[in-house]
């Protein structure tokens, strides 16, 4: 009898399954988690930004009309207002850390200049205060000339480095003259004042002293312009501290004394002299 040869059968290799690492699953689980962390911080943000947007606005839209109202400035005046910083801490400390406060083209002295206003440490209790307050007043040329003739003077006004010059024309003789003034920019008893440093009659140049000797004071001061009084204003607790020329701008700052931000306070003009 013949027997069938027996077959033996090769089964494939089985592959050993990998064991699931349990530090690969906890960093798929960290790396979730991190992924909503950074999710609702930027959300948060996002809220934190608009909310602070619309407080900022609110806040500026509100010192801007009490600054009109203050200053009796017309309604129509454009001021704008700035706070440096996030605006919603500084709501929850009732403490704004700086505002500005500018405007251009203001009635000026018979004229108009931009001027600009900075507070720091502003409360904002019951009554605001503010630790200092400061400003100044830019005037260009033209702006210059406007304040002269409403002083009674007629000049034309530039910058030259830092003084301030000014030409005009006058009668002697039968005859008209072109005479060009330098002049020295300064401030007192609340008004800014233009010292004569050198005069020049058509092209011939002579200094203050020389004049004085040929022609005596009271010639002298029919040259001098007069000056220009900004107390009236600022509040009465306001003080210039400087002019000077900056570029082609004549510059006056000021400090305010009180600290009180209220009508009483900053409504009252001072004088000059």
């Amino acid at each position: 009898m013949v027997m069938e040869s027996e077959r033996t059968e090769v089964l494939a290799p089985v592959v050993p399954v990998p064991a699931v690492n349990p530090e690969s699953r906890g960093s798929g689980r960290a790396g979730r988690i991190a992924v909503v962390v950074v999710v609702v911080l930027v959300f948060v943000g996002l809220v934190f930004g608009v909310l602070d947007w619309i407080a900022r606005s609110m806040l500026q839209s509100t010192i801007s009309r009490s600054v009109i109202q203050v200053s009796g400035l017309p309604a129509t005046q454009r001021v704008d207002t700035e706070i440096s910083g996030p605006v919603l801490p500084q709501l929850l400390l009732r403490n704004l850390s700086l505002v500005t406060v500018s405007s251009q083209n203001v009635n000026l002295a018979g004229g108009a200049g931009d001027s600009s206003l900075e507070l720091t440490d502003v409360s904002l209790g019951e009554q605001s205060t503010a630790r200092e307050v400061r400003g100044e007043l830019r005037i260009d040329a033209s702006q210059l000339a406007y304040m002269a003739a409403a002083s009674g003077g007629s000049a034309t006004f530039g910058f030259d480095g830092a003084d301030v010059t000014a030409s005009t024309a006058v009668s002697a003789g039968g005859r008209k003259a072109s005479v060009g003034l330098t002049l020295a920019p300064g401030h007192s008893q609340g008004a800014i004042t233009l010292t004569t440093s050198l005069v020049r009659f058509d092209e011939a140049q002579s200094t203050v002293d020389d004049l004085r000797a040929r022609y005596g004071d009271e010639a002298l001061a029919s040259l001098q312009p007069r000056s220009v009084c900004l107390a009236t204003e600022l509040p009465a607790t306001a003080r210039i501290t400087s002019v000077a020329v900056e570029g082609q701008q004549l510059v006056a700052r000021f400090a305010v004394d009180a600290t009180a931000l209220d009508a009483a306070a900053l409504g009252e003009k001072g004088t000059c002299g």
